[in-house]
């Protein structure tokens, strides 16, 4: 996913799909609606979008990610509110992902991350955001 420009890319955030093919936000309703109309009834995927500030959503960007995501039907959408190191964005994503299938919910998941992190001083995982629904469980 890329938040930034480049040149011979769109101005707009994208995920790259393959070779000088990009997906912006406002793609990813119309793709869901006109090839995947059944795909997430259930179970419905958590969409994690780790790339710097995926999960901002500011007067310039109504039409974000996040937004699509929803519309598109996943369960929840895990971002980012700023910039964030690599690491800590990839350690975040173990930790929920591991977390979720030993069975703990969402705001569980979250918040044993952040006061991971916090006990050790370090509060970058508020950086991190997840919106949906906090009971939610694998199956």
């Amino acid at each position: 996913m890329e938040t930034g420009t480049k040149p011979n890319h769109p101005p707009d955030p994208h995920i790259t799909v393959g070779r000088d093919e990009y997906l912006a936000a406002i793609d990813v309703n119309k793709r869901m609606v006109d090839h995947f109309p059944d795909t997430w009834q259930t179970p419905r995927p958590i969409v994690f979008l780790m790339a710097c500030e995926s999960a901002v959503t500011t007067v310039a960007t109504l039409n974000d990610f996040v937004t699509a995501w929803n519309g598109a039907g996943a369960a929840a959408i895990v971002g980012t509110e700023a910039v964030v190191d690599s690491e800590l964005a990839a350690a975040c994503a173990a930790e929920i992902v591991q977390t979720l299938w030993n069975g703990a919910t969402l705001g569980e998941a979250f918040s044993g991350f952040r006061k991971k992190l916090l006990e050790g001083g370090n509060p970058l995982g508020f950086l991190f955001q997840a919106i949906g629904d906090v009971d939610l469980v694998l199956h």
